[in-house]
């Protein structure tokens, strides 16, 4: 009987966590709304100076909330994050954010090696 008592209970809260609303941009860019939302979802949310740092079980960073959030790219970008980590990978818009954290990081090139680059290609 202990078992099917766990069993439920595990349950319960996987179906409960699933029955988070996702955030939507413009109507959700509020920080204590993201904040909210971040530790609904099992995200760790710690203060910053200027920002909050949200953190998955890893410490690995998913995103930073400022103290004062804008309806604006950012805001979104945010969102975007933070559905993404809390629905598995699916964003509110269908953009990738930039701000999520996949384990792998896209390449960027230095400034001295897009002007080698562009100078290559003049020639």
């Amino acid at each position: 009987m202990k078992s099917t008592g766990i069993v439920i209970l595990t349950v319960a809260i996987l179906i409960s966590s699933s029955l988070i609303q996702a955030l939507t941009y413009p109507s959700d860019c509020n920080s204590s709304t993201l904040r909210s939302y971040a530790s609904q979802c099992g995200l760790e949310v710690s203060s910053g100076a200027k920002h909050y740092m949200v953190r998955d079980g890893a410490g690995r960073m998913v995103t930073t909330i400022p103290r004062s959030v804008k309806s604006n790219g950012t805001c979104r970008s945010i969102i975007n994050a933070l559905n993404a980590k809390c629905e598995g990978g699916s964003s509110s818009d269908g953009e990738n954010s930039g701000n999520e954290s996949s384990g792998s990081r896209s390449p960027r090139r230095r400034n001295s090696e897009i002007g080698r680059a562009s100078c290559r290609e003049r020639v």
